[in-house]
């Protein structure tokens, strides 16, 4: 089922995953931002419509995808703030993230996923 207003798909209880709209932002995406902010979240941007951004943990830095009122979609968690940035700047939307992202959780296209980085394992 999808809203028709907010434009986000819902899969029964899981997360709302963000649907990719190329249109400008609105004085709510505004508000978001903003909203986002004042919870400690920093570098936000939009890939292809969803919105993405860095929040800070007690060892990590997140990478999070599909940031909305409610939530997040997936997060990309990283040893260093630097890399995280470095990451988010690069990435075009596609696959993972580059870097060395220690795991990533969440949902991705309404599915769970729980993966330890493929290229950091022995």
């Amino acid at each position: 089922m999808t809203n028709a207003e907010t434009g986000i798909r819902y899969y029964g209880a899981r997360r709302a995953v963000p649907q990719p709209s190329s249109a400008a932002p609105t004085a709510d995406d505004n508000a978001l931002d903003t909203f986002l902010r004042s919870n400690g979240y920093s570098e936000i941007r939009r890939i292809d419509g969803v919105r993405c951004g860095l929040q800070p943990y007690l060892y990590t830095t997140g990478l999070m995808v599909g940031l909305t009122w409610e939530g997040y979609e997936r997060r990309y968690c990283y040893e260093s703030a630097e890399d995280a940035a470095e990451a988010l700047a690069a990435w075009d939307g596609r696959g993972h993230p580059a870097g060395a992202w220690i795991k990533v959780k969440g949902f991705v296209q309404g599915e769970p996923i729980d993966l330890l980085n493929p290229s950091l394992e022995a």
